[in-house]
């Protein structure tokens, strides 16, 4: 007959949950969806175009490249001009 050895837990060496921050929420509480409607981005382009901003031409210009072209972020940031020297 074999018998079971049974161990505890050693003293003081508990295993502490996870601490979340305040600013914690699942992403899918946060957005519903990871696009905006062809409507949303209209209302953007048309703010930027009407705007009387310095810069409004390029911000008009690098969101309407962003959202045709399907850019992230980063890959728009990474654009210079020299890039696009040769089809000038």
């Amino acid at each position: 007959m074999k018998t079971e050895v049974l161990q505890l837990s050693k003293v003081g060496k508990t295993k502490k949950p996870k601490r979340l921050s305040p600013n914690y929420h699942k992403y899918e509480e946060v957005r519903t969806r990871e696009y905006l409607f062809q409507e949303e981005v209209e209302a953007i382009l048309s703010t930027t175009k009407k705007s009387s901003a310095h810069h409004g031409h390029r911000n008009y210009t690098l969101i309407l490249l962003i959202y045709r072209h399907g850019l992230r972020l980063s890959e728009a940031y990474s654009l210079v001009i020299n890039d696009y020297a040769d089809m000038i």
